[in-house]
């Protein structure tokens, strides 16, 4: 006996696609009423729905939508590679995969601050004050990363 299993592709991607953007919407209502309106008292639980923190519900929602989105890619670049693609469009479909799965790590895992706070230690000195490293007026980070991505 073989089983297969059938879906509709366009109604499963739209479905998807509600859902995500139905859990964003939630996110930024809880924000506004449990963080910005204080509807509750607890410190931790309105950090826990501020969507500016790294460390609330929506970056974690945000880093893994990220990380799939990156793996989609990896499976994209393996089909066109697979069904003999060109080599354009693989290479397009593995800077994608490289691009998200990386900034997915970033954001998960703070690399790019961390980075930052330690160039700055070894230029500047352990626990120094400033934020710039000479005449640049911002963050530490950007010196590493803005000449990469630039």
């Amino acid at each position: 006996m073989t089983t297969s299993l059938q879906f509709n592709g366009p109604r499963l991607i739209g479905l998807l696609f509600l859902v995500l953007l139905g859990a964003e919407v939630l996110f930024v209502l809880g924000d506004a009423t449990i963080n910005v309106e204080r509807w509750v008292d607890s410190g931790p639980v309105r950090r826990f729905f501020n969507i500016t923190r790294e460390d609330g519900i929506a970056s974690w929602f945000a880093v893994t939508q990220t990380w799939m989105l990156g793996l989609t890619a990896v499976l994209l670049y393996a089909v066109v590679k697979a069904n003999g693609g060109s080599a354009s469009s693989r290479v397009g479909w593995a800077i994608l995969a490289v691009f998200f799965l990386y900034m997915a790590v970033d954001d998960g895992s703070q690399l790019h601050e961390r980075v930052g706070s330690w160039v700055k230690a070894m230029v500047l000195g352990e626990g120094a004050e400033s934020r710039a490293i000479g005449i640049f007026p911002s963050y530490t980070w950007q010196l590493v990363f803005l000449p990469i991505f630039g």
